[in-house]
């Protein structure tokens, strides 16, 4: 889930970043990603660079968790690792269907 979030931000960073719209300058000269749908703004939900700072966070957070289940492999599978699991998976997904909406 987390890799096909990063696949469709990466796309939609891509497209900010060729698609041109009109301008300050009345042409068809500005970039979508100067635009508000890619800035913080407070009444946006959806603004990509937010959705794209949860996206690295969660994807961290994964990774330690991915750390901690290697770190004890040898043990029987604990309560903790268990927790973790089970908190971070809503947390991403819910994050995914965020990012493609």
């Amino acid at each position: 889930m987390i890799s096909a979030t990063k696949f469709c931000l990466a796309v939609c960073h891509r497209f900010g970043q060729r698609r041109l719209a009109v301008g300050k300058s009345g042409k068809s000269d500005t970039p979508i990603i100067e635009f508000n749908l890619f800035q913080v703004t407070p009444l946006k939900k959806n603004a990509l660079y937010p959705l794209l700072a949860k996206t690295v966070c969660y994807n961290l957070a994964l990774n330690e968790i991915k750390d901690i289940y290697v770190a004890s492999i040898d043990k029987e599978a604990n309560q903790e690792i268990i927790t973790l699991c089970c908190s971070i998976k809503p947390l991403v997904t819910w994050n995914a269907r965020n990012v493609v909406t």
